[in-house]
């Protein structure tokens, strides 16, 4: 079995916006046997979305996911992992965790999604990030 571990990526975008997209790209034609499984690790661990057997399986992930992610076309086929997160809100933002595993080959990426609300401002002398 091949493992690859892929370089973590960071997604920024404004809470109300209509969709935000955490992208994982791999090779094509997967097994059929691969399941993919998105989970946010931090900062509280849930199950996001899991593909699995040609289809989404929404029964298995967290109620504060359901019904607002989703994988396009064939993942299988095209190797495009991506999550559709819709609906982004400031609690989606930590650290997540996509992993495919096939008989063949192990695959892992990180991401850190940072959803900012529309009362923030960031001072530009300063790195932090003030309510108003």
């Amino acid at each position: 079995m091949l493992f690859v571990l892929l370089s973590a990526k960071q997604v920024n975008e404004k809470e109300g916006a209509g969709s935000v997209v955490l992208p994982f790209k791999t090779t094509l034609d997967l097994p059929e046997d691969t399941m993919i499984v998105w989970e946010r690790v931090e900062p509280e661990f849930m199950r996001v979305h899991k593909y699995q057997k040609g289809s989404n399986q929404t029964h298995q992930q967290d109620q504060f996911y359901r019904n607002r992610t989703r994988m396009e076309g064939e993942p299988l086929r095209t190797g495009d992992l991506s999550l559709t997160l819709v609906q982004p809100k400031v609690e989606d933002s930590g650290e997540y965790r996509c992993w495919m595993e096939s008989s063949r080959v192990w695959r892992e990426i990180t991401i850190q999604l940072r959803v900012t609300g529309s009362d923030l401002v960031q001072d530009p002398a300063e790195e932090t990030i003030k309510l108003l």
